[in-house]
């Protein structure tokens, strides 16, 4: 890096300074938000958050987007959030960036930027322990206000990029210019346009970034594992001196000023029935207001209605009300409408008009008004996500939205609805239904000729208004009592198991269980204090080893158990008896094996593991139900999505089956006469011979731990399972040969091209080549980006991802995706080839290599951390399924440090082949 001596002093002094404070912070203390605004307008919003631990989200925000550009300066926003990267007055060039990958820190997992219609953020995600890199990004941010450079030649390479990003854009879909309606923002797309940003200079550059960047304009947010008197005292230090102001407010533009009923109709191939989507634009409410509730109150009243006055004709009705865009929410209804949608939609304003003429009872108005009451009962504080917490206080920075105590918004809430009365609720209806500015979304089939116009709109209003209604019989629902059950799950003899060994590993906090019916039990505390308790287990060996004929008969299985019962119970008295009980257990059967899922809430869990155990060993089958199922699906339009999928979907499902997670000629029975070839007898049979017995099979269990109460269960319930046939074989399925060589898929709506190249080996099983296989395609990434985006600026982003099969032979599939016009899409496919050629003869970058090791300690940091049980979960499970050890995991970071350049080039020259690989594009 070529930091000046003053700035790398500074971050030297406020890494000490972190340091101390760090060491003195009492982490029992929950910090609240402190939030305060300069004297030179600079604002800061920071907040003591675990979840997760040993994280810190830092996050810039600038308020000025593609609205405060005028017609010759479309994308110039966008344009300078690239520029932030490319160098300042203190950090020339890339070396923020430089100093960030040098600490295991990458472009889009660690760091990123992204620009709006009226805002621009900067994110670094870091470990807490990196108080030197925060300290680092402190600065960076101080640096993008007021010091960038926006130097020519930097300029001239993100422009190549920049318009290859324009090029690649996902489209939004039609509703959401819709919603936009014929307003400013139509025109103002954050990316600009080719012949603006073609035409990007210095000057020009400067004199936006002059206008509207400055500490009046800007905040910082930071969350997560932090002293936040620390760090209000290092942003004061480095924020308070910079004079830097803004030209030009920002502004945004209402979305409210359209004052029309506007249709609009999209034809889908994969929509069966018309679906409607009605909108109404409303002010955005940036706290909780009484209208607001009259509003939720009169949506959950008016959906009820429509939906049960025509529970054939309209179905799939949802209603909603959710922030937009600018000033604007969206309050919504929308269903799918099995009659035309003139009829459609009569039927659902038919309700509308209905309340405003009759009213509503006081046992209908009471019944919701209690419902939603209920809703503002729970006075405790969720624990949030930091990044859920970021977002709130980006909404309150740009007057989104303001955060408020849920004690005391749940007591004004309450107070409000208790205060609703018909009145409002007849009021609010009234408003809707005679609203002048209203959207109606249309999708319907591809075939379908049906039509709507806001003239028919109006005809449906008038026509309404002029009929007579009935008035609406409220059948009051019944308050579902607290259900209590006496119904109990019989094992006699109860089931007892032998321990053969056990064995704790402190540094993980694990203990690890091999009993002697061959089960191995992994159990993992995590002191979340949420009272609940995970199981998740697996063994090798599924549906693979069957004929294709035989997969369509048996790959349904663990669903047609599931509609029996267990043990002493019937299907019927198992519903009971889980009917007061927070408890589920399910199995689900793969190509290669088998699994179950189970979650209980600690109070059940002598029952849960009872439960378990029956649904492993025991259960019954329902033929009456299997009957009946089997005869609803007679006739239907099986694999609907396959046969009718769009070019896109089509892409999807040939890059699952190039990855070898996807078998096309592995199917479910789809006609009547396959249908009836299923067997639930022969089902049955299946089932017990790979769930009844525990060989083989490993058992994960996590959660809010009581050992002392645990340990019993899982010797009976687990220990006890009958040994069974043990291991199952499986077969490939998968093979490159079989695949053509290109698959090219025609997409008329395209003008880009998308490319997937596949590229597959085999490798060893253990600990260190999967962490060889995962450098390389970290590596592969690394250079792609280099070459494709930075050098060359064919492609905006090349993703580079891959898939390793552990079982039943080990093999790894790498896909490197991108988007690029068709004339350059031979020249990328060929550099892509040529960087991994050379790959294989090129020593290993140790710098590249170094970042990328700190960066997978990194992520190892925060996934498991104490109260992660999923990261927990998750990476038990994987490890164990790939046929790795917990001494592995227990010795991650020394295995990791421990890896050479010369081992990693080694592995991409024995198993990275390139002779066979595939290719795949639209």
């Amino acid at each position: 890096m070529n930091f000046i001596t003053k700035t790398s002093l500074f971050i030297a002094l406020l890494f000490h300074a972190m340091s101390l404070s760090a060491q003195q912070e009492n982490t029992a203390i929950k910090h609240p938000v402190v939030q305060k605004t300069l004297a030179n307008g600079f604002s800061y919003f920071l907040q003591k958050n675990d979840t997760p631990e040993n994280r810190v989200q830092l996050f810039l925000v600038v308020k000025t987007g593609s609205l405060n550009e005028t017609d010759e300066q479309l994308g110039y926003a966008h344009f300078i959030e690239h520029m932030a990267f490319k160098g300042s007055t203190h950090m020339p060039n890339t070396d923020f960036v430089d100093a960030l990958h040098a600490k295991g820190l990458q472009l889009g997992i660690d760091y990123n930027a992204y620009t709006g219609y009226d805002y621009t953020v900067y994110s670094v995600h870091v470990p807490s322990t990196s108080t030197e890199t925060i300290a680092l990004v402190l600065q960076y941010f101080s640096e993008v206000i007021s010091e960038l450079t926006l130097e020519q030649t930097h300029i001239n390479t993100e422009r190549k990029i920049v318009l290859e990003e324009q090029k690649a854009a996902v489209k939004a879909e039609p509703i959401y210019f819709f919603k936009v309606n014929n307003s400013h923002y139509q025109a103002r797309h954050p990316l600009g346009n080719a012949q603006s940003v073609t035409a990007i200079d210095q000057a020009g550059l400067k004199e936006y970034y002059s206008r509207y960047y400055g500490t009046d304009n800007a905040a910082i947010i930071a969350v997560g594992a932090i002293d936040t008197a620390a760090m209000e005292k290092n942003i004061q230090h480095i924020f308070e001196g910079i004079s830097k102001k803004t030209q030009g407010l920002s502004h945004s533009e209402s979305l409210l000023t359209d004052s029309s009923i506007k249709v609009k109709i999209e034809k889908d191939s994969l929509v069966k029935h018309s679906k409607l989507t009605i909108m109404w634009p409303k002010k955005n409410e940036t706290s909780i207001t009484k209208d607001g509730l009259v509003g939720r109150l009169t949506r959950k009243i008016l959906t009820h209605r429509i939906r049960s006055k025509n529970p054939r004709k309209i179905r799939n009705l949802s209603s909603s009300k959710s922030y937009f865009l600018a000033d604007a929410a969206y309050e919504t209804i929308e269903f799918t409408s099995y009659e035309t949608l003139s009829k459609g939609l009569e039927k659902g304003f038919y309700e509308f008009r209905r309340l405003i003429n009759k009213g509503i009872s006081p046992q209908e108005l009471t019944f919701y008004k209690e419902e939603l009451l209920e809703q503002y009962a729970d006075d405790s504080m969720p624990e949030k996500m930091s990044i859920t917490l970021v977002q709130e206080y980006i909404d309150l920075f740009l007057g989104i939205h303001v955060p408020t105590d849920v004690v005391q918004e749940n007591a004004l809430a309450k107070k409000m609805i208790t205060s609703i009365d018909a009145d409002a609720i007849i009021r609010y209806t009234a408003e809707l239904l005679a609203a002048k500015s209203m959207l109606i979304y249309c999708k319907i089939p591809e075939k379908s000729k049906d039509t709507l116009s806001a003239k028919d709109v109006q005809s449906v209003l008038l026509s309404l208004k002029n009929k007579r209604t009935k008035k609406y019989r409220f059948k009051q629902k019944k308050k579902a009592a607290k259900k209590t059950t006496s119904i109990a799950l019989n094992i006699a003899p109860a089931p007892k198991g032998i321990l053969l060994e056990k064995k704790y590993f402190p540094t993980l906090d694990i203990t690890k269980l091999q009993y002697k019916n061959g089960a191995t039990v992994i159990i993992k505390p995590i002191r979340d204090g949420s009272g609940e308790t995970y199981l998740k287990s697996f063994a090798l060996g599924g549906t693979s080893s069957l004929s294709d004929q035989d997969y369509m008969c048996y790959e349904s299985t663990t669903a047609y158990m599931d509609l029996g019962g267990v043990g002493q119970l019937k299907d019927s008295e198992l519903e009971k008896f889980l009917e007061d009980k927070t408890m589920a257990v399910s199995l689900n059967l793969t190509e290669f094996d088998r699994r179950t899922y189970g979650f209980t809430e600690n109070k059940h869990l002598e029952d849960f593991f009872k439960y378990f155990f029956l649904k492993m060993t025991a259960v019954s089958i329902n033929k009456k139900e299997f009957r009946k199922s089997i005869r609803s699906q007679y006739g239907a339009s099986h694999d609907y999505l396959r046969r009718n999928a769009t070019p896109t979907r089509q892409f999807s499902i040939k890059e699952a089956v190039l990855n070898g997670t996807y078998f096309e000629n592995r199917k479910g029975p789809e006609t009547t006469k396959e249908l009836k070839l299923l067997s639930i007898d022969k089902m049955h049979h299946y089932y017990s011979k790979l769930f009844s017995g525990a060989d083989g099979w490993t058992f994960i269990i996590s959660g809010d731990l009581n050992m002392e109460k645990l340990m019993p269960l899982v010797d009976a319930y687990i220990g006890g399972i009958p040994k069974g046939d043990g291991f199952h074989k499986n077969k490939s399925l998968f093979s490159v040969e079989k695949q053509q060589p290109i698959t090219h898929i025609v997409n008329k709506e395209q003008k880009q091209v998308m490319e997937s190249l596949y590229f597959y080996g085999k490798y060893d099983l253990g600990f260190k080549p999967s962490f060889k296989l995962k450098i390389t395609v970290s590596l592969i990434r690394e250079l792609l980006l280099k070459k494709l985006r930075e050098e060359q600026g064919l492609v905006y982003s090349p993703y580079v991802s891959y898939e390793y099969h552990a079982i039943p032979a080990p093999f790894f599939a790498i896909n490197v995706n991108y988007t690029c016009t068709p004339e350059n899409a031979s020249k990328v496919s060929e550099i892509v080839v040529a960087t991994l050629r050379d790959m294989k003869v090129n020593p290993v970058s140790e710098t590249l290599l170094a970042s990328l090791k700190k960066s997978y300690i990194n992520r190892k940091t925060v996934g498991l951390s104490s109260k992660n049980r999923t990261g927990w979960e998750k990476k038990i499970f994987q490890l164990l399924y790939d046929q790795e050890t917990l001494a592995d995991l227990a010795n991650y970071d020394a295995i990791l440090n421990d890896l050479t350049a010369k081992e990693i080039r080694d592995f991409i020259q024995v198993h990275l082949r390139l002779d066979n690989h595939r290719k795949l594009s639209m």
